[in-house]
Parts: structure tokens; sequence; C-alpha cells
């Protein structure tokens, strides 16, 4: 059994994921809605403000799946990448 990590991307991080997490990469799956809730956490240092989520047991929000491309600073298109 080999061991596996799930990163649950929105927006900038879908088109421009970095050379970590791209090198990381075997597979993307598109059009995953959220399967927990989330909140706007804080804007990230290293991706132009791109919004940071962090889940959350009360409040929050699931992000449902979107046709829209990332790009944006508001949380789009989530993708499980593995």
């Amino acid at each position: 059994m080999s061991d596996s990590v799930g990163i649950l991307a929105y927006g900038s991080l879908i088109g421009n994921p970095g050379s970590e997490i791209e090198k990381a990469t075997r597979k993307a799956v598109s059009g995953v809605k959220t399967p927990f809730r989330v909140e706007f956490a804080r804007g990230s240092r290293g991706r132009g403000g791109a919004p940071t989520l962090v889940p959350v047991e009360s409040g929050g929000c699931e992000v449902p799946p979107s046709s829209s491309q990332g790009g944006s600073a508001i949380p789009s298109r989530p993708a499980a990448v593995g």
C-alpha cells in the first residue's frame, strides 16, 4: 500500500500550482465539491493575496464545483490533486 496526499485546490492554484505541487501531482480530478465546510482564513502572502481556506466544524460553507477556470482570487472550482 502506498501513501498518498490529496490537495483541494481553488482558483489560481489550479492553473499555476507551483513547481513543488506540479512535480508531485500524479492525478487531478476537477469538479469536486468540498467534502467539508470551509471559511476564509487569510489572504496568501505568496499567491498575490489569494484566499487561504480552512476546514471548520461549524459555520463556513461547502464550495460547489464550477465550470469556470481558475485564476481569480475568489474560490471558483475545487480540484482534488493526489
